[in-house]
């Protein structure tokens, strides 16, 4: 399964799943180091999560939506959704 740093990554594009972004910007967006970041992210283009193209001097970063990513994205909205429930549950 995913890594923490790749679960925050996958969010960030569950949540604009148009967001085209840079290593940099994801970093900055998340507010997490860069080398973290970048080797999350690489990590995630081997896996075929994520597409990286390169435009100038920038890796330009897009979720690949292939069944793979859907059903990884199902299961963390899945996942926050009981999260959710269990709060207000709680009355949090």
């Amino acid at each position: 399964m995913l890594a923490k740093k790749q679960e925050e990554i996958l969010n960030l594009f569950r949540k604009n799943v148009f967001l085209k972004a840079t290593i940099r910007e994801i970093s900055k967006i998340m507010k997490k180091a860069y080398p973290k970041t970048y080797e999350a992210v690489k990590e995630m283009e081997k896996q075929g999560i994520i597409k990286i193209n390169k435009i100038g001097n920038s890796s330009v970063c897009e979720i690949n939506l292939t069944d793979k990513t859907i059903s990884i994205l199902g299961y963390l909205d899945e996942q926050e959704a009981h999260l959710n429930n269990n709060n207000k549950r709680k009355g949090v």
